[in-house]
Order: structure tokens, then sequence, then C-alpha cells
């Protein structure tokens, strides 16, 4: 019996076996009715994967699906049982010279590689747990800051402050600044990098404050903020220029 019809019949079998339709096998495996069909009439023959698939299926070894009968698959597919030696009697002489030898191994180098990369992964783990607690002191201290401010806040409302020309709302306009500095110094010793957003946001809210403070006694006021393009290009030029030192510092 050729291999192809050997095949076909298997696939038959195996399929009325498990109790399904040429539908529910092209169904489960992606595959039209009529391409199962043909497969079953011995026209094509699914791939690798699909017979993979199919055994899976059926819970049987893909080989079966190739031989005649389950009694020549059973006597080709399963070996005569190996006889497994006896491990040898050792000795405190023999388990001496294995931790000798063992101990030259690590010395000798073979492991060093493993033992590069094992020091590298935890030099990693121990700069991130740095790396954590220093924000978590950064977003402690943001959050001190503004308990005070709102503290401040508080006790100028009850005695009349507003009502003296002060806007106690500006307090937690001049905390803007100091949170940008915070984050830049956190960025700066973290990443060793000078950010260019944290130092954007100290120029133009510092401006920001100062305009807000004068704006009702200084006419024409505004204009301050002219004062933030070329700081912009000075910190632009200021972050380009460190950020190459740092670099060439790394390497």
């Amino acid at each position: 019996m050729e291999k192809k019809e050997i095949l076909a019949n298997n696939l038959i079998k195996y399929r009325k076996s498990a109790n399904l339709t040429q539908q529910e096998v092209a169904d489960c495996l992606g595959y039209s009715n009529k391409a199962v069909s043909k497969w079953e009439h011995g026209e094509s023959a699914p791939d690798v994967f699909t017979m993979q698939k199919l055994a899976e299926k059926y819970n049987i070894p893909m080989e079966y699906f190739l031989l005649e009968d389950e009694a020549e698959a059973k006597t080709q597919l399963i070996p005569p049982p190996a006889e497994v030696p006896l491990p040898p009697a050792t000795t405190p002489e023999a388990e001496a010279k294995e931790a000798t030898l063992n101990e030259e191994e690590l010395t000798s180098g073979k492991f060093l590689p493993f033992l590069e990369g094992a020091a590298l992964f935890f030099d990693r783990q121990k700069k991130w747990m740095k790396t954590q607690k220093k924000f978590l002191f950064l977003l402690l201290s943001f959050a001190i800051l503004l308990t005070v401010t709102t503290a401040v806040f508080v006790i100028l409302r009850m005695t009349g402050a507003e009502e003296r020309g002060f806007g106690c709302w500006l307090l937690y306009v001049y905390d803007a600044p100091l949170i940008f500095t915070g984050s830049f110094v956190f960025i700066r010793c973290t990443r060793k990098i000078v950010d260019i957003i944290t130092l954007t946001g100290i120029i133009w809210t510092v401006l920001a404050c100062i305009f807000l403070s004068f704006m009702n006694t200084v006419p024409g006021f505004w204009q301050i903020f002219f004062l933030g393009i070329p700081a912009e290009f000075i910190a632009i030029f200021y972050c380009k220029l460190r950020n190459i030192h740092l670099q060439g510092k790394k390497r």
C-alpha cells in the first residue's frame, strides 16, 4: 500500500475515532472541509505542521499517520528499555578531588562571562534602587512644599492678607519654579544629563512669578517676557555643550 493511501486511511480512521466530522476538523485547523476531503481521498496531503496539530488533536504520535496499523507503530516507535548504569561509589578522596576541580574551573576563567554578567546585573539593580529612593525623596519634598504652601495660604487668608492687596493664590505659582528646579536636579543626578524641558520650565515660571507680582504696580510690565527669549537660547546652548561634555566623559 502506498504511503499516500496509508496516510489517507489513517486520517479517516483517527478522525472517526475522535467522533469528528470533516467540517469540525477543518474548523480546528483553519482549513476548508474540501481540503480535509482531499487529504482523506489521497488527492493531496497536509504539511508537517498540520499533521502535528492533528496528532495533538487525536492524542497520538504523528508517526502513526504513516504506519498501516497501531501494532506496527508500537513496535517501531517504542524502543527496548535501556540499562541504566549505576553511579560509581564515591569516597571522601574523590569528593575532595571533585571540589578541587570545581574550584579550578571557577578560577580558570571558564565561568568568567557568567560572573561578569551577574555582577553587571546586580550593579544595575543597585543603581535602579538608588534612583527609586531619590525619586521618592523628590516626591516627598514636593508634598512637603505644597503642604507648607497650603498652611501659609490658610494663615494669610485668615489674617485678611487678600483685603490688603496680596493675592494668596500667588503662593502656589511661586511653587512652580521650585518644583522645576527639583526635577532639574533629580534628572541631572540620576541620568547624568542636563534636561532642556525642566530648564525651560524654570526660566518661564520665574518670569511668570515676577510678572504676576508686579503687573498691577508697573505699567507695561508684560515686556519682561522678552527676557525669556535670549534666556531660552542660552539654556539650549548650555544643554548642548554640557551634554556633549558629559557623554565624552562616559566614553
